[in-house]
């Protein structure tokens, strides 16, 4: 059984009983954020799914000038009403008109607030920004999901988080193709700055967060038309420990661990010997004992753990399991707003008509 966080901490103590008990969970945490980043593990490779939502388009909405609300008619509510709890969260997504606009382009989209279904025949959505174009009481409009957050998963404390680093694979099932997931947001802005296609998505552009404290932000461009099922994999950061009971990931050798925090711990003694009378004259101790742990040639040293560490990773999650996805192509990467056709939507489609080229 893996060590638990109670347990690297008495055995840290043990090595270096200075240290102030409050640190000790966050030298040890340090430690093992070094040696999550000290490599491209297997074990932090994660399988999960994205859906995007059918684009709501029909009926139309009341926009006013400088007003927050938008009033959907009778037809537009009805698909607000039908949404289910299942379905994507009308507040995760949001509102743009589709009809010509005089001041900002038709394709510029508001967040959607909250939604007020007090008349189910007029429903209104509150937007996080006054409309800022011209008064329409028939325009024609978009609800859509524009943007995304990688899956959730759940810690220690039963809290649901966000543990990513990047996207390997972006695939979408129903096309058997994957999207492209290096296309920049200054890419995407040069090419279509105003967001105007609908369509399948081909590209996974990231987005900088608001602020420190938010989630990694991606958008799907061009806007997600169709309810779609994306298969991804993505590469962890690798969690924090919590709980005393939490304990670290079973790929992980306890000593690998250990060598590392005792390491971490003799970084800190030596930076903070002069707050501790009782260790003067101890720098050159605490530094041959930083390079005993270093030490190249020593099987036992953090090191040669670490390649060891690397190498059986690399047996139980080897990079060829990925083989099939690396060989799957990639999605056409053109732009249309036209509807979509493609060799697996059979019968019914008709074939683009326009088409814009993306040469990044």
């Amino acid at each position: 059984m893996s060590l638990s966080f109670a347990d690297l901490k008495a055995k840290l103590l043990g090595a270096l009983d200075i240290l102030p008990p409050a640190m000790l969970g966050d030298l040890i945490n340090e430690a093992l954020g070094d040696i999550y980043k000290s490599n491209e593990w297997g074990f932090l490779q994660k399988k999960d799914f994205v859906r995007t939502p059918n684009a709501i388009t029909a009926g139309t909405a009341s926009v006013v000038k400088f007003s927050e609300f938008v009033t959907l008619n009778a037809t537009a509510s009805a698909l607000v009403i039908a949404l289910t709890p299942n379905d994507i969260p009308l507040i995760e997504r949001q509102f743009r008109v589709a009809s010509s606009l005089a001041n900002t382009g038709n394709a510029f989209s508001y967040n959607i607030l909250a939604s007020d279904s007090s008349n189910p025949a007029a429903i209104v959505l509150t937007l996080d920004q006054p409309f800022l174009d011209e008064t329409n009481i028939s325009a024609q409009y978009q609800i859509v999901k524009l943007y995304y957050n990688p899956p959730y998963i759940t810690n220690s404390l039963g809290d649901q988080v966000i543990d990513f680093k990047y996207w390997k694979f972006f695939i979408s099932l129903k096309l058997r193709k994957r999207l492209w997931i290096a296309t920049t947001l200054e890419e995407l802005n040069n090419f279509d700055p105003t967001r105007v296609f609908l369509d399948d998505p081909r590209h996974v552009v990231a987005h900088p967060p608001p602020n420190d404290d938010s989630f990694p932000l991606f958008e799907l461009y061009p806007a997600p038309k169709f309810e779609r099922v994306y298969q991804v994999i993505y590469q962890r950061k690798g969690l924090s420990l919590i709980k005393e009971a939490d304990v670290i990931p079973q790929s992980l050798n306890e000593n690998l661990v250990r060598k590392r925090a005792e390491y971490v711990a003799y970084n800190w003694t030596l930076a903070n010997i002069h707050k501790y009378p009782e260790l003067k004259g101890s720098a050159g101790r605490y530094q041959n004992l930083m390079a005993l742990c270093m030490n190249p040639n020593d099987e036992g040293a953090y090191p040669k753990l670490l390649a060891k560490q690397i190498k059986e990773d690399e047996e139980n999650y080897p990079k060829a399991y990925l083989g099939d996805y690396m060989r799957m192509p990639f999605i056409d990467s053109y732009i249309g707003n036209f509807t979509y056709s493609n060799e697996f939507e059979g019968d019914g489609y008709s074939f683009p008509t326009s088409v814009a080229l993306l040469n990044f």
